[in-house]
């Protein structure tokens, strides 16, 4: 902006709107003294218009400077404020490459940016305090194991206890011996069901009480074979295992302590998951699930993946095909959808900022094509505040972004959210729901946002340049209304003498009338 002020002061292009208007409108003021009917008033309206408009809003006054841009992130579910960002302090390399030297801006323009700043900020804090779910989700499924020893005890006891009790499971629930495992998680290799269930995790009893693992008992897990891992897990069954792996789990997922922090307390405020051992639970799993979606585990296949292979003898061919259709279809579509989000979640505010960019870059020439038009102001502040108030309504379709999946995840519906969906058509369904509305909410709002913005500003527009430039054609007008009224005139006198030609013929019909009914009526 400062460089396009500085080409226009040296080709002296400020002062040509100016020369245009003192031109125009002294041609036009001989033509209203040749008529009688000079109008300096509107001159006068015009010219303090046009300096009001370059002094406050195209001469750059009032410095500022790239490094001293801060960012104040909104408080949490607590009511805790975290501290603002600064180019110093942020971890982005912000202040590495926006270090120019301070510049100056038109007051005009400060004002207005300072007002749509605030009254967008202000309308933010007022939204109700949010745990970003979209943030939680990103940063669960980050999680990895990364210690390559755990990692190695993870699959030994995946290959020697998760897959022969899931066997089992499946084997004894076929044949109506076993009761099916509760719905509200699902069946991860840390599953209370599995742990407590006998033939599975537990011992299957000996004697007569032991008719649910004599049905189809799997092999002796190699647990029970190898008495150094009986020695070091401090028992012979896969839930002493698992006793032994699970400290060491959460270990490793609370590595980074603040994100586990944020994500516990996320799961607590927005999603209703109140046990810590469940919430500890949540993030365990959707760690074991990363491990193994990265191909950690060679051969492994998803808790899902064995339910769908113990559904084949129990359903027609057709309707798994068409079962896994529906599924597969609604998972590509969300996938899509959630590929598509995350990438205009990200570029939205980098739009926003190109935005204003090029509309303070078009300012000065905007300005200049439209003579220094009070018009042209008042459309390029509806397009500021326009571009700035946008901020605030990602922050609204982010806040309806968590209701809607709080709504449709809470509770034991945490898990299906923090999880993968693959088999599970309805949590996908939910996913794809959520998920199209948001990108509406990034697609379709901006263009109706804008579009009726950019309404309001031509209508408020036009009301500002008839209130400064009507002063010029008042001569006109005012003739054109004496020329109105003495049409009026004309046409009123016309009008009386039609009506008195009218009276004075309907008089006599009128005396006959009125004599023949005293004839008849008399009194």
């Amino acid at each position: 902006y400062g460089i396009i002020w500085d080409v226009f002061m040296v080709l002296g292009l400020v002062g040509l709107p100016l020369v245009w208007l003192l031109v125009k409108t002294g041609v036009m003021s001989l033509g209203r003294l040749y008529e009688g009917h000079e109008d300096t008033a509107g001159l006068i309206r015009q010219v303090i218009g046009i300096v009001l408009v370059v002094l406050l809003f195209l001469v750059p006054v009032w410095p500022v400077n790239p490094t001293d841009v801060q960012y104040q992130p909104p408080p949490d579910h607590s009511g805790h404020h975290p501290p603002a960002v600064n180019p110093v302090t942020t971890p982005t390399t912000y202040g590495l490459n926006f270090t120019a030297a301070s510049v100056r801006i038109p007051t005009g323009w400060y004002l207005v940016y300072a007002f749509s700043q605030g009254v967008s900020q202000a309308v933010k804090d007022a939204l109700p305090a949010r745990s970003d779910l979209r943030l939680l989700q990103s940063t669960v499924q980050s999680r990895n194991i990364t210690d390559p020893g755990l990692a190695a005890d993870y699959s030994d006891f995946v290959q020697g206890c998760y897959f022969p009790a899931m066997a089992n499971y499946q084997k004894l629930s076929k044949a109506g011996i076993m009761a099916p495992a509760p719905p509200d998680q699902p069946l991860w290799s840390g599953h209370e069901y599995l742990l407590t269930t006998q033939g599975l995790y537990a011992h299957c009893p000996s004697g007569p009480g032991g008719n649910l693992c004599r049905a189809d008992a799997p092999d002796p897990l190699h647990i029970q074979r190898d008495q150094t891992l009986v020695t070091r897990v401090g028992g012979d069954s896969c839930a002493h295992w698992w006793g032994h792996l699970r400290p060491r789990l959460l270990t490793e997922a609370k590595k980074d302590q603040n994100a586990f922090t944020r994500s516990t307390e996320a799961l607590g405020r927005a999603l209703g998951v109140q046990a810590d051992r469940e919430k500890e639970d949540i993030l365990i799993s959707a760690m074991l699930q990363n491990h193994r979606r990265r191909g950690a585990l060679s051969g492994t296949v998803e808790e899902h993946s064995s339910s769908l292979l113990g559904r084949v003898s129990l359903q027609g061919a057709a309707d798994l095909v068409k079962d896994v259709v529906n599924t597969g279809l609604l998972g590509t579509i969300w996938i899509l959808a959630e590929l598509a989000l995350g990438a205009i979640k990200q570029a939205m505010p980098v739009l926003l900022a190109m935005a204003m960019l090029f509309l303070v870059l078009f300012i000065p020439f905007m300005m200049l094509f439209t003579a220094f038009s009070v018009g042209a102001v008042v459309r390029l502040c509806f397009w500021m505040f326009s571009i700035v108030f946008f901020h605030t309504l990602l922050a609204v379709a982010g806040w309806l972004d968590n209701v809607l999946i709080a709504s449709m995840f809470e509770g034991g519906g945490a898990w299906s959210f923090l999880g993968d969906s693959f088999g599970q058509e309805d949590v996908t369904q939910k996913k794809l729901i959520i998920n199209l509305i948001l990108v509406a909410n990034y697609s379709i709002l901006p263009l109706f946002w804008f579009n009726l913005m950019a309404s309001v500003g031509s209508i408020a527009a036009t009301g500002a340049s008839s209130l400064l430039g009507a002063g010029s054609g008042i001569g006109s007008q005012m003739t054109g209304a004496i020329g109105r009224t003495s049409g009026i005139g004309k046409a009123g006198a016309g009008m009386v003498r039609g009506a008195g030609s009218a009276v004075a013929k309907a008089a006599p019909a009128a005396g006959k009338a009125a004599g023949t009914v005293a004839k008849t009526y008399r009194y």
